[in-house]
This record gives structure tokens, C-alpha cells and sequence, in this order.
């Protein structure tokens, strides 16, 4: 049997992880706002670094924008399992401190989930909004078409 001196150790030791929890949340909301970004957004930056890197031609460009097409939808694809199995983590989480929180701390935390997938419903909407492309963004090749690293 746990003494009263323990029990509240613990108590205080839970609270302050809950606290941690939400502060952390709150920090990492107003400081590190994650930037939905879809695939076709993704592709047009990947194609803008190589183009301003490697001084793509318009030939070179035609050819690698369907690899890198395919590399960014593989990566959207990883990052809906990542996120989905990251809902799944938070979800035993707090059913696991649910059963330690009094009924007050419980409404808290429901409070606190709601604002929680009202954040991802705001991000989801954001990512459907930036998901057109935007071909006519990308820099013109270079004169003449030649890829300036490889000539003379």
C-alpha cells in the first residue's frame, strides 16, 4: 500500500507531466507551425532547388519532373501512415492517463483533445487549399538550352 506522503509525490509528478503536455503543445503550435504541403508543391520546390543547382535544360526537366512526381507522392503516402500511427500513439496515451486524472482533469483533457483535432481538421483544410500547382512558377531554362555546368 502506497503511503500518503507517495501518493501525492505521484499525483504531483502526473500533474506536472500533464502540464508539460499542454504547454509543450501550445509551444510547439505558436512556434513551430508545421506547413502542410501537397504533392504537386513538394515536386515544384524539389524541381526549383535541382534547376537552380544543377542548371537543368528544358529537356533534362521534362524527363526528371515524373521522378520527382513519384518521389514526392511516396513521400506524402509516409507521412498519412506516420501521422495516422501518431493519432493511434496519442489516442492509448490519454486513455492511459484518463484513469488517473480526477473527473475536472478529465473534462480538461477532452477539452484539450477537441482543440487538438480541431488543429489537424484546420491543417488538413490548409494542405486541400495549397494542393494546386503552379507550373509557371519554375525558372526558364537556360539560354540557348545548354546546361551551363557541362559546357566548355
Amino acid at each position: 500500500m502506497i503511503g500518503k506522503g507517495k501518493f501525492r509525490i505521484i499525483l504531483y509528478l502526473m500533474a506536472l507531466f500533464l502540464v508539460g503536455v499542454v504547454v509543450g503543445g501550445i509551444v510547439s503550435t505558436k512556434f513551430m507551425k508545421p506547413r502542410p504541403i501537397s504533392v504537386e508543391r513538394m515536386t515544384e520546390r524539389q524541381m526549383k532547388r535541382m534547376i537552380r543547382d544543377l542548371s537543368l535544360t528544358h529537356e533534362q526537366r521534362e524527363k526528371i519532373k515524373p521522378m520527382v512526381e513519384d518521389f514526392s507522392r511516396k513521400i506524402r503516402k509516409e507521412r498519412v501512415a506516420i501521422l495516422k500511427q501518431l493519432t493511434t500513439l496519442h489516442s492509448e496515451l490519454y486513455e492511459s492517463v484518463s484513469v488517473e486524472l480526477t473527473p475536472e482533469q478529465q473534462v480538461k483533457m477532452r477539452q484539450v483533445r477537441e482543440n487538438n483535432r480541431m488543429r489537424v481538421r484546420r491543417f488538413r483544410q490548409s494542405d486541400n487549399h495549397h494542393s494546386g500547382a503552379r507550373e509557371h512558377s519554375l525558372p526558364p531554362p537556360p539560354p540557348g538550352g545548354e546546361n551551363p555546368v557541362n559546357s566548355p
